[in-house]
Order: C-alpha cells, then sequence, then structure tokens
C-alpha cells in the first residue's frame, strides 16, 4: 500500500488489485506520513474476487482513456489469485501465476507506450513509465517452497525483493 501512496503523492495513477475489500488503510510505514487526500484520489481499487474478473480488467486497460491509465499497476496477494480452488496442483498454481504477470506487464508496457505527459519545462511530451508490482504471501503450509518460488518470481519479473518476517521466540 505504501508504493500506491507513493506514486500516488507524485501524481502518478495508481491500479490498486486486491482479492477482497480492505477494511481499512493499513498504517504508514514507519517514518512516512499518512497519505493525502489527493494521493489517494490517484489510486483506483479493484477488487476481484476471481482469476477471470482480475484476466478481464488486466485485458481491459487499453479502452482506459489516455489520462487516467496507471503508471502503477499493483496486484496485493497473487498468491490468493493463483490458488484458488479452480487452480488445482502446484503446476497449475505456477501456470496461472504466470499468466497474471505477463498479462499485467504487458497491460503496462502498452499503458508506457501509448501514455505521454506534457514535461512543462522544455516544451516536450515523455513517455511515462508504467510498472507492475506484486506481492505473494508465502504460509508455512504452502506447498511451493521458498527457493522455488523466488526461481519463478526471477523468471517473470524484473526485480524480486524477498521480506522475511522476523519472528521471536521467547
Amino acid at each position: 500500500m505504501q508504493a500506491a501512496v507513493t506514486e500516488g503523492e507524485v501524481g502518478g495513477q495508481v491500479l490498486f488489485m486486491a482479492p477482497q475489500k480492505l477494511a481499512r488503510l493499513p498504517p504508514p510505514v514507519h517514518g512516512m506520513p499518512p497519505p493525502s487526500s489527493s494521493a489517494m484520489n490517484n489510486i483506483r481499487f479493484l477488487y476481484a474476487d476471481c482469476t477471470t474478473e482480475l484476466y478481464r480488467y488486466l485485458a481491459s486497460l487499453h479502452m482506459v482513456p489516455e489520462k487516467d491509465r496507471p503508471s502503477l499497476i499493483i496486484i496485493d496477494d497473487l498468491h490468493t489469485y493463483s490458488t484458488l480452488p479452480e487452480c488445482g496442483d502446484v503446476a497449475t498454481q505456477k501456470v496461472n501465476a504466470a499468466r497474471i504477470l505477463s498479462l499485467a506487464q504487458e497491460s503496462a508496457r502498452y499503458c508506457s507506450s501509448n501514455v505521454t505527459s506534457a514535461d512543462h519545462g522544455a516544451g516536450n511530451n515523455t513517455t511515462r513509465q508504467c510498472s507492475v508490482l506484486a506481492s505473494w504471501t508465502q504460509w508455512s503450509s504452502d506447498p511451493l517452497k521458498h527457493a522455488e518460488l523466488e526461481s519463478f518470481a526471477r523468471t517473470f519479473c524484473h526485480q524480486v525483493w524477498t521480506l522475511h518476517e522476523n519472528k521471536k521466540v521467547v
């Protein structure tokens, strides 16, 4: 969510897709100010509760008016979309995640190549880059092992950040 707020603060248009509606905004990252109303106005939330709905929306981004096309596409909890009951075994889950990432990247490429923003200082038009950010939550009961998941992500993504939660044992 912090990435969406940060992009919204600088005037970028954000498409934030999640499997379920957020009950409330999560607290800001330590040291970051709470989001401004202008930043929140630049974030469009889409709650797709099934993979088909997510596919349909990503595939329709070319129909969004140029000024409203996103500069950042966020897919929150890709894990949920790739492990829905219709997804089956681990191999099918990987294929499903790959399809989602591929479609998101193609949509971002389209948004990048067809959106220009005026550079007021020089009077030139420059292409506005659109990026994709996807999060994946891995549970201890998950059949995908951490190394396998990271290797898979590196195949389909330009950058992969791995965050580990430190648990204190008392």
